[in-house]
């Protein structure tokens, strides 16, 4: 099954894979920095039509730091704990014809 990726003004499908950071002092799970720039990158670039992944528990609370950024919506593509989601994403990727990742 192909992933619906939407294309953007500049006739470019974009995915921006995010994960769960910590905190630096308490080390408490949340968004990951960098992911978050590219987050905010894509939507500069694409608005609405930014697809954010991420492989892993789909309760997971911070998670919801990403939806705060204005995402209508944050695919989760669930995966066991510790497991490696190389293969996951691999798969989901290369279906979505998605441009720039």
């Amino acid at each position: 099954m192909r992933p619906d990726v939407s294309v953007g003004k500049y006739g470019v499908q974009i995915i921006s894979l995010v994960s769960v950071g910590a905190h630096p002092t308490s080390g408490r799970a949340r968004r990951a920095e960098q992911d978050a720039r590219a987050v905010e990158l894509g939507l500069q670039l694409v608005g609405d039509n930014l697809q954010v992944l991420h492989a892993g528990n789909p309760e997971e609370p911070a998670l919801r730091a990403y939806l705060g950024m204005g995402l209508s919506e944050l695919h989760v593509l669930e995966q066991p704990d510790g497991a490696d989601a190389l293969a996951a994403l691999t798969d989901y990727i290369r279906n979505s014809g998605a441009q720039m990742v």
